[in-house]
């Protein structure tokens, strides 16, 4: 619907002030409306209505309370309307111009065309109206393809919509074909070790499936009964391979270590053998000598107890004082056993003599006589070892060549004496002579 609102001025057309051209109207009878949504009676002249064009004659006391209100109508009912304004009008009410243009109307001024519209005829008139009514169908035609044309796009963005959907849909199918195809690769090599080409190699046939199920879980179970495969047996093997490889390099440079060692000590221990059984025979002889020596007769010998190793067999001493049968060191008194220990102990050291002895009341045990007698044989063979003796025997201290000893004059004061036995000798000499 197009209205044409049209003042009319000493009751001539188209020498209105205000024409008006609305974009659309939601209304069949605009003066009707106008008239009955009004609080009050509009000062509307007359309406011509001619196909979509409708023109509306105001009467002369339109002012601008009645522009308001017109524009509140309008506005109440959702009609955009183009005015086109002629004559004075905009002079005489700038306000409703202005109140026009604010409410968003479209406002054309043709005020300068005034004069040139009086002068026109009535068919002049009627063909302006027909132009104006020929150009309102062109835009309504305009406006029809636009409409059908913005539908049509509708339309197009529909379709366009459906085959993103239909896109989308397809992709989310290829990525679940994707993530099940990988899922089926795991599952082939975590179930059976193969990969995806390794498994297009050995592919057969299925014949039956029922019969490749059961066949399946017949592998499943002997594998079931293999147990639980050691995945990292091969990378163990290896570290233990190596261990092994160290370590029985290790033993075998022990074992020949050992070998050489084992070499060593059986020939170290022929020698001690060798040795031990010269040494043996010389103490043995020493020993014989030494003891009649000591004794002033009798006999004595080292006796080896056994026939197994020289070096570990036990050795027995057997004695035979002068005037007593061969008998045993246990049969002994302890002053004889005493003797014979140190019968052994000179007969060792005539054998292997020291630089020097240090012996610690070593004749305590024995009688007087003895004690001479180990004093003067002690004396026979200190001239290839010094001897220092610990004593309190007068038979030992007079075989000394020099005497050592502690004593207290004074109470609680102890004072060491020297005294050379040889210079003491020389000046009792010289005293006596």
């Amino acid at each position: 619907m197009r209205i044409f609102l049209l003042r009319r001025r000493h009751l001539v057309a188209l020498l209105g002030v205000v024409l008006v051209l609305a974009i659309f109207a939601v209304v069949n009878a605009p003066a009707a409306v106008i008239a009955s949504a009004s609080t009050r009676q509009l000062p509307i002249y007359c309406v011509d209505r001619s196909d979509n064009l409708v023109s509306i004659s105001f009467d002369a006391a339109w002012g601008n309370e009645d522009t308001e209100e017109l524009i509140d109508i309008l506005t109440r009912y959702g009609v955009r309307a183009t005015f086109f304004i002629v004559g004075d009008w905009v002079d005489k009410y700038p306000e409703s111009v202005r109140a026009l243009a604010d409410s968003g109307m479209e406002v054309m001024n043709h005020s300068d065309d005034h004069a040139h519209f009086s002068q026109l005829s009535a068919a002049e008139i009627e063909a302006i109206k027909a132009a104006i009514s020929e150009a309102v169908n062109k835009r309504l035609e305009v406006e029809g393809e636009r409409t059908r044309t913005d539908k049509a796009a509708q339309e197009k963005n529909g379709a366009i919509l459906d085959a993103e959907h239909n896109a989308a849909r397809l992709e989310q199918k290829k990525l679940s074909a994707e993530m099940e195809e990988r899922q089926l690769i795991d599952k082939l090599w975590d179930g059976y070790g193969l990969s995806h080409s390794a498994a297009e190699a050995v592919r057969k046939p299925i014949e039956s499936p029922a019969r490749a199920n059961r066949r399946i879980a017949e592998l499943r179970r002997d594998m079931g009964a293999l147990g639980n495969p050691n995945l990292g047996a091969i990378d163990e093997y290896a570290r233990v391979s190596e261990r092994y490889e160290f370590l029985a390099a290790q033993r075998d440079d022990v074992e020949g270590a050992k070998a050489e060692l084992l070499g060593i000590i059986s020939e170290v221990t022929g020698q001690m053998k060798a040795i031990f059984t010269r040494e043996f025979a010389a103490i043995n002889e020493s020993f014989a000598a030494t003891f009649t020596e000591l004794f002033g007769g009798g006999k004595a010998e080292l006796v080896m107890e056994g026939e197994g190793d020289v070096l570990s067999c036990d050795i027995d001493i057997r004695v035979q004082p002068p005037g007593k049968a061969l008998t045993t060191l246990t049969l002994l008194s302890g002053g004889e056993m005493a003797f014979v220990a140190i019968a052994l102990y000179f007969a060792i050291i005539k054998i292997r003599p020291t630089p020097f002895c240090v012996m610690d009341e070593i004749e305590a045990a024995l009688d007087e006589a003895n004690v001479n007698r180990f004093a003067s044989h002690m004396r026979r063979i200190s001239g290839r070892t010094q001897f220092v003796v610990i004593t309190h025997r007068r038979g030992t201290m007079e075989e000394a060549d020099e005497l050592y000893g502690v004593t207290m004059q004074e109470k609680g004061v102890s004072k060491v004496i020297e005294l050379d036995l040889s210079e003491a000798g020389k000046h009792i000499d010289e005293v006596d002579s």
